[in-house]
Order: structure tokens, then C-alpha cells, then sequence
């Protein structure tokens, strides 16, 4: 599977290369699945204004090689958290947390031209603890030296064509609430599957909105919100997986506000899961390739996997059944305090890779009253094969011996595993 992912731009190789750092065209995404910079320069003032999950920024930049350093005017921030510790004098444990602030951004180019290839993308600046043993220490991080994080690039002059979005197509991952910038692998707002119609508007189906929206001459599909102007732009397409990467965010000004990248894709459901034997299968989450898969079995039961590095290896969790309701797939799974679905309805399949706009419900047992807000999105499972049924706590060779991890108490490690991703660059 690890080729088939890399297809999708999920895992990018790092290439080196000598090749000073050429003058950026005028607007240069930096993006993967999940993570985004627009970034806007001005070679005759040497400044350049950045769009990021974060919100946005702007600053004076200097070239050096084959980088780029922008110092921010306004820092972007985000929260990191740490391990739980007690702290001297106390009796109970504390989330470590920092705020950071980045102060400066280093874009050095790994492959290819200024048009398209790979960056490195650094963060610098300082971290201040908000909790902990040591609130309000003030700690640099950062340096051009780190490898940080890598992102395609891609001049927005070379992105893919929009003559595809025409009246009576529909379109799977547009969202229509309210961003709230955040250092996140996931763009925190309900998705929908809107229509065109032929009147240049679009409908989304869950709300039933129609709004007004227009194609631009350079390629913005822009929907005229409540709360504002919301862009779109296609950066990538993978015929062989399906994959396609858009760039979203609020405009304001003719600017965007903060940007994010995120899958969208044509609604073309076809036969989605089939019956319950295809559906039988072992599902592969399409952000963590080797370490989250679930187990489907005909029986209708199903098992989760988890590689957790806190326990030291895989953690089973027990308990899950699913159903098909017409098309769609729902997952459940009761606990004492709560009721969990997660649905899956089929929006397009390339060979193994499953498309679904997968929502999550956690609901009162008791009431029947929904306990967390509901999220849906578009997003990618991966049939890797047979979904075997453990016998004697062993399910296959990558499994075995997995934890189950509620008997086993390990609830706030699995928590504390989930925070340190939530906080952590897309990958």
C-alpha cells in the first residue's frame, strides 16, 4: 500500500537539490491533504502575504540558496500539547501545553521549479507554557536546519482546469460554516455535496441553502455565503486513485483570510460497497496509512485497530457493528454514556479507494440528544483485502497480540495519542 498512497500525495518524498531559490510567481500554493499557505510575494518590495490554517499574515522576506525566510508581522499561533506530569507540590497530573507563536517562516525548495515540486516547510519562533510546571517560561523553537514539514508547491498559473464545474454536476466536500483558524489536519466545518444549477447557483443538499456563485477568469469557484465569499480552486487530480486536492478559504478583499486544503471531489457513487460480502473487508483510513484500519465482517461485526506508540504497539477496540442503510454505511457502537455512528455514503470508487462523505454522531443513550456536534466530510478508505476474523486475540501478523484498550485502561494514553496528532502538521 505504501506506493498507493504516495500516489495520493500522502506521503512525499525528499529530494535534494543545490538550485538557488527562483523568483516565485505571484501566488504559490504550498499544500497537502489537510494543510495549506497561500503564499502572495512582491519582488519589487520584497514582501509577501501569507493565507494559512492559521488565518493570515504578511512580511518582509529575504532569499539565501535555495530558501526563503518571511519574517511575520503577526505571529500566527496554535496550542502544542506535551505529556501529563505531576508537578512539584501537587498531587494531580496536568497536560503540558505551550502556546506557540511562529514568528518566522523558511520555505526551502527540496525539488522541481518555482512553478511546481516540494518545500520544506519551517516554522521558528517561541513557545510560551500555559500549563504545566513552568507557566510562563518562554522557550525558542525552530531553525532553517530543521527538516520541517513537506509540502508540494505549486503556482497557482499551473493549476488544473475548473471547466468541469457546470450546471447539473454535483460535488462532494464544499462547506458553507464558519472556519475557526487552527493548527489542524482537518478543516473544522460540516461538508456537504453541493449541486450546480443552471442558473450559476449552487444548493447544498443537507441544508437545502441556495446561494449564488460564479467561475472566475482565473479559476475561483466562488459561493456567495452568509458570512462572506467563500473560494475554491482544484491543485491537484490522481486519475489513478481518484484523489483530487482543492484550495478553500473566506475572501476578503480580494484576499484570503485564512486557506486549507481538503479533498473534492465529482459525486459519482456508481455501486458504492455493493452487497455485504464486497463490503467484507479490511478498510485502511486513508490519512494513516499502517496505523488505523477497521475490520469488516459479514457477521456484521467489525473490530478498530489503532497503532498507539504511548501503549507500545496496536490497540484493538471491541464492540462495533455496522449495517447497511440503502447505499450507506453505518457503523455503531454503545457505550455507557453514549451511542456512536459513523456513516459512510459512497461518493465515488477507484479500484481499492472507497470515496464516502464519512460522518460522525455521538448521541445520549437515554435521549436520544446528540452529545458532540456532528462532523462530515469527504473522506478516503482503502480495501487492503480479507477482513479476518481474530481467533484467540489475533486478527493478522501486524496485529498480533493487540491491546484491547478499554480493559486495559488505557483511555488517557489513547487521548493523549490523539491531541499530540490533532495539534501536529498534516502529515
Amino acid at each position: 500500500m505504501r506506493t498507493a498512497i504516495r500516489a495520493l500525495g500522502l506521503t512525499l518524498s525528499v529530494l535534494g537539490s543545490s538550485v538557488a531559490f527562483e523568483a516565485l510567481a505571484v501566488q504559490t500554493a504550498y499544500f497537502n491533504v489537510g494543510t495549506a499557505y497561500l503564499v502572495d510575494t512582491n519582488s519589487k518590495t520584497k514582501t509577501a502575504q501569507i493565507a494559512s490554517n492559521l488565518g493570515a499574515s504578511s512580511g518582509p522576506y529575504v532569499d539565501s540558496g535555495n530558501q526563503r525566510s518571511i519574517s511575520l508581522t503577526t505571529p500566527f499561533g496554535y496550542e502544542v500539547y506535551g505529556a501529563w506530569v505531576v508537578c512539584p507540590g501537587q498531587t494531580s497530573d496536568v497536560l503540558q501545553t505551550w502556546r506557540r507563536d511562529v514568528q518566522t517562516l523558511v520555505l526551502k525548495r527540496l525539488s522541481g521549479s518555482a512553478k511546481k515540486g516540494q518545500t520544506a516547510v519551517i516554522e521558528a519562533g517561541t513557545d510560551t507554557e500555559i500549563a504545566g510546571c513552568n507557566v510562563g517560561k518562554v522557550t525558542p523553537f525552530g531553525s532553517p536546519d530543521d527538516t520541517g514539514l513537506t509540502l508540494s508547491h505549486l503556482a497557482l498559473t499551473e493549476r488544473p482546469s475548473m471547466a468541469d464545474v457546470k450546471p447539473g454536476t454535483r460535488w462532494a466536500g464544499l462547506h458553507e460554516g464558519t472556519y475557526t483558524p487552527q493548527q489542524n489536519f482537518s478543516v473544522a466545518l460540516m461538508a456537504d455535496i453541493v449541486t450546480a444549477q443552471a442558473d450559476g447557483r449552487v444548493r447544498f443538499e443537507q441544508s437545502g441553502r441556495i446561494v449564488d456563485s460564479v467561475i472566475t477568469t482565473d479559476d475561483w469557484w466562488t459561493l456567495s455565503l452568509p458570512s462572506g465569499d467563500r473560494a475554491y480552486t482544484r491543485l491537484s487530480r490522481d486519475k489513478t486513485t481518484g484523489a483530487e486536492v482543492w484550495l478553500l478559504g473566506d475572501k476578503s478583499n480580494g484576499r484570503l483570510s485564512w486557506a486549507a486544503a481538503w479533498w473534492v471531489l465529482p459525486m459519482k457513487p456508481g455501486k458504492g460497497f455493493g452487497d455485504v460480502i464486497a463490503a467484507s473487508r479490511s478498510w485502511e483510513n486513508g490519512l494513516s496509512n499502517g496505523e488505523f484500519f477497521r475490520n469488516m465482517y459479514s457477521d456484521f461485526s467489525e473490530d478498530i485497530y489503532q497503532f498507539n506508540p504511548y501503549a507500545g504497539g496496536w490497540e484493538r477496540q471491541l464492540g462495533w457493528n455496522w449495517r447497511f442503510d440503502g447505499a450507506n454505511i453505518i457503523h455503531t457502537r454503545v457505550g455507557s454514556w453514549y451511542v456512536r455512528n459513523r456513516i459512510w455514503e459512497p461518493v465515488r470508487r477507484v479500484g481499492p479507494y472507497q470515496w464516502v462523505m464519512d460522518g460522525h454522531q455521538w448521541t445520549d443513550p437515554n435521549t436520544g440528544e446528540p452529545l458532540f456536534p456532528f462532523t462530515r466530510q469527504v473522506f478516503l478508505h482503502i480495501d487492503t483485502g480479507p477482513a479476518i476474523q481474530p481467533t484467540g486475540g489475533r486478527a493478522s501478523s501486524r496485529t498480533s497480540g493487540a491491546i484491547d484498550l478499554e480493559k486495559h485502561g488505557l483511555e488517557r494514553h489513547y487521548r493523549q495519542f490523539l491531541n499530540s496528532k490533532r495539534h501536529l502538521p498534516a502529515r
